[in-house]
C-alpha cells in the first residue's frame, strides 16, 4: 500500500522522504517479527527476505519507464511520456503531424 502509484511520484521523492518510508517499514518488520525495537533495519530485512522499500519502489519506477518507452508510439502512455520529455514545442508539431488542433 505505501508505493501505491510510485510509477509516477517515485522518481521526485528525496532521501529524506524515501527515510520516513524506511520507518514505516521497519516499524512494520519489528511488530511482525516480534522482536525489540532496538533491532537493526537490515537485520529485519534479512530475516524477512524483504528489500528495503526505496529498492522496491525504484526497481518498480524502472519497470514502468522501459514498458513506457517500449509501448507503440500510438499509445497515449508513450506519447504522454514523450510530451514531458521533450517539451511543449516538440508536442505542438507531432499534434500537427497527426492533424490534432492543440
Amino acid at each position: 500500500m505505501l508505493l501505491y502509484g510510485v510509477e509516477v511520484w517515485g522518481g521526485s521523492f528525496g532521501k529524506s522522504t524515501w527515510k520516513e518510508f524506511e520507518n514505516v517499514q521497519k516499524r512494520f518488520l519489528t511488530n511482525f517479527l516480534q522482536v525489540k525495537t532496538q533491532t537493526p533495519y537490515m537485520l529485519l530485512l534479512l530475516e524477512s527476505g524483504s528489500l528495503p522499500i526505496e529498492v522496491l519502489g525504484m526497481q518498480r519506477l524502472v519497470e514502468y519507464m522501459l514498458k513506457t518507452q517500449r509501448s507503440p508510439l500510438y499509445r497515449l502512455l508513450r506519447i504522454a511520456h514523450e510530451a514531458k520529455s521533450k517539451g511543449p514545442k516538440d508536442m505542438q508539431e507531432k499534434n500537427t503531424k497527426f492533424g490534432v488542433d492543440a
